[in-house]
């Protein structure tokens, strides 16, 4: 009998990965655009809406659709890349990880923002003079919540980029791997003798991402 031979995923390139996080920002924030531009809201109102609105959007598109895709979205469907895990990708999983990549940055930049709104209105806003009525003050703490996701995102990418497998730190809790779609079909591994142990990550280069063998995913505690 031919033994079947071990499935092999190749790490997902960083590039495709960023592309495809783009991608799925951009698909869910479209709604909240399109929001903006043809019912646009001020004050306390519109910032109330616009959170619940755009929280609503987030949840959907980057908990609830994944959870009935494997942990996948529509970006990662189109870029061809997955998520393999040990186990079943849960909702806790997702929760978690799309919650440090998405949800936690969006609260801080939410509450920066109604800071803002806040110091402009406890001050002298039917002042329309901008030098004095502290608009620029709440302008200025309003521009940092939108920096503070672009600094969020420069982190994300150093610390990723940083791991051997391109892997978050919630991705190494839970043994969670960004591979790209298609598995490689590695006939050498399963005749070849070697003292590695089972499941130990594979090199393609120096330079290069690795592979992950359906034995790591089976045993991922191993590099626990």
């Amino acid at each position: 009998m031919t033994e079947k031979p071990l499935l092999t995923w190749k790490i997902a390139s960083l590039t495709r990965i960023s592309i495809t996080r783009t991608f799925d920002l951009l698909i869910s924030a479209l709604p909240m655009m399109l929001m903006q531009i043809f019912l646009p809201l001020s004050g306390w109102t519109g910032i109330l809406i616009n959170a619940f609105f755009g929280l609503t959007m987030l949840l959907i598109y980057f908990i609830i659709i994944p959870l009935f895709m494997g942990g996948n979205t529509l970006g990662k469907k189109l870029f061809q890349i997955t998520l393999k895990s040990k186990d079943k990708i849960t909702f806790k999983k997702i929760f978690t990880r799309e919650g440090f990549f998405i949800l936690l940055p969006w609260l801080i930049s939410l509450l920066l923002k109604a800071m803002a709104l806040g110091i402009f209105y406890l001050g002298d806003h039917n002042n329309n003079d901008m030098q004095t009525n502290g608009f620029w003050i709440a302008f200025g703490i309003s521009r940092f919540g939108d920096l503070f996701y672009v600094a969020w995102a420069i982190f994300l990418f150093v610390t990723i980029k940083i791991q051997e497998n391109f892997q978050c730190g919630v991705d190494i809790k839970y043994g969670i791997f960004v591979v790209n779609k298609k598995p490689l079909q590695d006939e050498n591994l399963s005749e070849s003798k070697t003292d590695e142990p089972v499941g130990k990550h594979i090199h393609l280069d120096d330079n290069l991402p690795g592979n992950i063998e359906q034995n790591l995913i089976n045993e991922i505690e191993e590099i626990d």
